[in-house]
C-alpha cells in the first residue's frame, strides 16, 4: 500500500482522473496543485490530515486549487488562504521560507499552532473574521512583522506575544467583544503604544520586572496579576486610586 505520493507527480499536468483510494497515505504533496484539469481524485480510505478534510469535501478542483496555492508561495512569499472554511491551519505552510505574505481571514480557525519559529521573514499577517482566543508564543518570533489585522476573533486580551513585534506598523485589533486589556487609555493611543505596553508585559516573563509608569491606567491590567515571579512593579503617575486585593498574589514583590 502506498504510504506518500511522490513529488514528481507535478510532472503529469495531462491526468484527468487519479484514484489512490484505500492506501495509508497522510498527506498528499503540494505539487498536486500543478494538476489543473484534474477533474476526479479519490482517495477514500486513507488517513489524510493534509489537505483537511473540509477542503477534500469540496472536490478535486478545491483539492488541486488549496495545494496550488502553498505550491506558488514557495515561489511568490504570498499565500492566500483566506475563505476556505479551515478548522486547522497545514504544516506545510510553516516549511515555505521566504513567506512574506500569509492570509488566513475568513476561517474558522479556533488556534494557531505552536510552529511560527521559521517565520522570520514574514511582514504582513491577515487572520481576521476566524475563532482565535489568543496566540500560540512562538508568534513572538515574527520579529520583522509590519501589518497585523487580527480583527473579529475572540480574544478578551491582545495576547503580550504582540509586544515582541517591534516593527508593527499597522495593526488591526478590533474583537467581536470590547476588549479587557490593554485598557482604552493605551488603545486610544494606536500601534505604538499597544505595541509597547505589550512589549512590557511580554518582557517582564524574562526580566522579572514590570515598568507600567505613565500610561494613563485607571486599573492594573489582570494580565499582570499573572506574572507571578515578578521581583519589581513600577505604577508612577498613573491614575490609580487604589491597588486591588489580587495584588497579594504577586509574592516575590521587593
Amino acid at each position: 500500500r502506498l504510504v506518500s505520493l511522490p513529488a514528481e507527480i507535478g510532472f503529469w499536468t495531462s491526468i484527468t482522473e487519479l484514484s489512490v483510494a484505500s492506501n495509508k497515505l497522510r498527506s498528499l504533496p503540494v505539487q498536486l496543485g500543478l494538476l489543473t484539469i484534474l477533474s476526479r481524485l479519490d482517495i477514500d480510505n486513507n488517513e489524510i490530515s493534509s489537505p483537511p478534510a473540509e477542503v477534500v469535501a469540496r472536490g478535486p478542483s478545491d483539492v488541486v486549487d488549496f495545494m496550488r496555492r502553498i505550491c506558488d508561495a514557495k515561489y511568490t512569499g504570498t499565500l492566500n488562504l483566506s475563505g476556505k472554511a479551515l478548522k486547522v491551519v497545514n504544516p506545510e505552510v510553516f516549511d515555505i521560507e521566504g513567506l512574506r505574505v500569509l492570509n488566513l481571514s475568513d476561517n474558522i480557525i479556533s488556534s494557531l499552532p505552536d510552529n511560527f519559529q521559521k517565520m522570520t521573514v514574514l511582514t504582513e499577517m491577515t487572520i481576521a473574521n476566524n475563532h482565535l482566543s489568543t496566540l500560540p508564543p512562538s508568534f513572538a518570533c515574527c520579529e520583522q512583522l509590519q501589518r497585523l489585522v487580527l480583527t473579529g476573533n475572540r480574544m478578551a486580551s491582545l495576547p503580550a506575544e504582540i509586544g515582541a513585534l517591534v516593527r508593527l506598523q499597522h495593526f488591526e485589533y478590533q474583537q467581536q467583544n470590547p476588549l479587557l486589556s490593554p485598557p482604552e487609555t493605551i488603545l486610544s493611543r494606536g500601534t505604538k503604544a499597544i505595541v509597547e505596553f505589550l512589549g512590557s508585559i511580554f518582557f517582564a516573563g524574562r526580566t522579572q520586572r514590570l515598568d507600567l509608569s505613565a500610561m494613563g491606567l485607571s486599573t492594573i491590567p489582570p494580565e499582570v496579576f499573572s506574572l507571578l515571579t515578578l521581583r519589581k512593579l513600577t505604577l508612577d503617575r498613573n491614575n490609580l486610586t487604589a491597588l486591588p486585593a489580587s495584588i497579594q498574589q504577586l509574592t516575590s514583590l521587593e
